[in-house]
This record gives structure tokens, C-alpha cells and sequence, in this order.
């Protein structure tokens, strides 16, 4: 998964102390308790689902739950433009679309503003080419060509500063004239530390909410500093009521990451829950479950580097999304689900079954 999300918004109930004792004790006796029925999405990192998750997206049960699926593979041109380019990438992304509408999904593609490898956000070079007014039209232009058959744009912006604010707010405004109503216009949006503005430097979400129809909040990768877990779910809360407080009627998603970190001398890495599994049979270690019901284990390779590695399992995500119960977060909120495919296997049909 892309995102690295270097923030900790921690107000209102308090960040992770939120989930702490009294509120832990009553959620674990609820662990066979039914989930709020929130709008739900989930985000396919590319431009084509692979086998595993196109038999997850065939599901009754995904059908039960999701209502949209986002693919994260549009890139823009440093030149201008967006890519794929090439005709052949364009009509098979056209044809996993129908593909995927055919399934009763709504479709929605995202532009990652990294540079051309699609793995590095470079907030200079964003800054720079959205500054640039002819850049911005030529982009939005070939963006909305690409996104046609779509049933919106999504945009991940990263990295940016308070200086980059007025080309943001001039972006959204454009692509919000080009596409809007026809197609919906989303923000995948950071969570903010107190210290900072709530809805970061670069992002004015009063004034770029008349824009756009939907701000997904990205609370992934809780835990930055050292190892822990992927999500948190009192810092989840706090950022998406922050950030409903600054865009009035806007629906607001809360993001919950679909993927685990595993933490080495070597940095950290994206793990799935199959890896995650494999690794503890391969190196016969115990699973430990964390504070918040999130599993993780501790294991020395095959080289002699120690590991921690967190994830979720399909136990974990329903305790955190029974704990986002209507009286902590309202109805209104929908959840986004990040890295279709890196997931427990059992979490779609759980999901399914604990629905009202």
C-alpha cells in the first residue's frame, strides 16, 4: 500500500487512550455483536484486480457489503496528462470498469499525485506542476477522458505545504467544473496532529468542500515511529469528526487499512494477512493480540533480523467497526476499506453476516 501517513490526530476522546480499559472490556463483550450498516468502499491498489480479488469482488458476500470500488492507478505527467497513456492500457481499464459496474458496484478511479515510478509522493514536484495553470487544464482534460465510463475521480495528494494551498483549492475548483454533476469528485484526505491545522497545510476543506462530494479520511498507518498497530480506533474518530466539523454536509468516510506493517532494522514493509500467517508457521511463533484486538507476532529470519509484524484478521476489523457504534460515530460516516485483496479471507463473509 502507498500511503504513509505521518499524523496523529488526537482531540475529542482523546486518540488512542480513547480505547483504553472501560471501553475495551465493554467492546470485548460485544465481539459477537452486529455492525452498523455503513456506506462502504473499498480501494484496489491498480488498474486490475487480480484473480484473488476479482473472486472477492464476485462474492454475494462483498456485494452484501461494498457499495463502491475504487481503483488507485491513475498517475499524472510530470508534462501534463495522466496516466496509462498507451490505447491498449486505456480500453482494458474501460473494460474492468464495465466489468466491475456489471457486478452491481459503483466505480470510482484515483489519481496518485507520486512521481511516474507510482511508489514515491514528491511534494515539491506536486507543488510545482499545480502552481502552473496550463499544466493543471491539460491534466484535468485528459483526466476526465480517462475517467469516462467512471462514476467519479478520487485524489490523493501528499507531501504538500501551507504555500501549495491556493493551486490545491484552483485543482478542485477546475476538475469540480469539468466533471461535476456528472461524475462525483472525492479528497482522500490526511488526518492532522493537534498542533497543526485540522485539516492539514496544504488542504483549505471548508473552501474545497463546495468541490468536491465526498473527503475520505485516511487513518492508516497509526503507528509510524515505532511498531504497532495499522489503525487506531479512538485516533479514527477524532479525525473524522474533525474533519466533519470543517465540511458541513460533505459525507465523510473513515479509512480502515486492509493490510499489516512489518517493522525490521530494515524499515517497514507492507504485509498481508496470508503472509502474516505463513510467517508464524514458518518461524512457529505465537500470535500476541494487541490493545485494541489487532494480532501481531514477534520473529527472528532466517538472517538473524528480529521482526514485529501487526495486521488485522477479520475478528480484529469487526471489533473496531462494532466500537464505531451510531452513538460514537454517527451513521453519516462511511468506512473505505485500503488494500482489496492483502485482507483476511473470512472478513467479507463475517462482515456479511454481522450486518443488521
Amino acid at each position: 500500500m502507498k500511503r504513509s501517513i505521518l499524523f496523529a490526530f488526537a482531540v475529542g476522546l482523546g486518540g488512542c487512550g480513547w480505547w483504553s480499559g472501560e471501553t475495551v472490556d465493554k467492546v470485548g463483550q460485544g465481539d459477537g455483536a452486529g455492525i452498523p450498516d455503513r456506506y462502504a468502499s473499498v480501494i484496489s491498489d491498480g488498474c486490475t484486480p487480480d484473480a484473488w480479488q476479482s473472486e472477492v469482488l464476485a462474492s454475494d458476500a462483498a456485494k452484501r457489503v461494498i457499495k463502491e470500488v475504487i481503483l488507485l492507478c491513475a498517475v499524472p505527467r510530470f508534462a501534463g496528462g495522466v496516466g496509462p497513456q498507451d490505447p491498449s492500457a486505456r480500453a482494458q481499464l474501460a473494460s474492468v470498469t464495465d466489468a466491475i459496474h456489471q457486478q452491481g458496484y459503483k466505480v470510482k478511479l484515483a489519481v496518485s499525485f507520486t512521481d511516474e515510478t507510482s511508489e514515491r509522493y514528491d511534494g515539491g514536484q506536486t507543488g510545482k506542476v499545480l502552481a502552473d495553470a496550463t499544466w493543471r487544464t491539460t491534466t484535468i482534460k485528459d483526466l476526465a477522458a480517462l475517467a469516462h465510463g467512471f462514476d467519479g475521480v478520487e485524489i490523493d495528494m501528499q507531501k504538500l505545504s501551507a504555500f501549495d494551498k491556493p493551486s490545491v483549492m484552483a485543482f478542485f475548483k477546475e476538475l469540480s467544473g469539468l466533471v461535476r454533476p456528472k461524475q462525483q469528485v472525492s479528497l482522500l484526505a490526511p488526518p492532522s496532529t493537534p498542533d497543526d491545522p485540522v485539516d492539514g497545510p496544504a488542504f483549505d476543506l471548508p473552501t474545497i468542500s463546495q468541490w468536491v462530494d465526498r473527503v475520505r479520511v485516511m487513518t492508516l498507518d497509526y503507528s509510524t515511529d515505532s511498531p504497532g498497530p495499522t489503525i487506531d480506533p479512538g485516533w479514527a474518530v477524532d479525525a473524522a469528526r474533525g474533519t466533519k466539523s470543517l465540511v458541513g454536509r460533505v459525507p465523510v468516510d473513515v479509512a480502515m487499512p486492509l493490510y499489516g506493517n512489518d517493522w525490521s532494522s530494515y524499515g517497514t514493509r507492507n504485509t498481508s494477512w496470508f503472509e502474516a500467517r505463513a510467517i508464524a508457521d514458518e518461524y512457529k511463533v505465537d500470535t500476541q493480540i494487541g490493545p485494541t484486538g489487532a494480532p501481531h507476532l514477534h520473529y527472528t529470519d532466517a538472517g538473524g533480523t528480529p521482526h514485529e509484524l501487526w495486521y488485522d484478521d477479520a475478528t480484529s476489523t469487526l471489533r473496531t467497526l462494532r466500537a464505531w457504534g451510531p452513538d460514537v460515530l454517527g451513521l453519516d460516516v462511511g468506512v473505505v476499506f485500503y488494500g482489496l485483496g492483502a485482507e483476511d479471507p473470512g472478513l467479507w463473509s463475517a462482515m456479511a453476516r454481522s450486518l443488521p
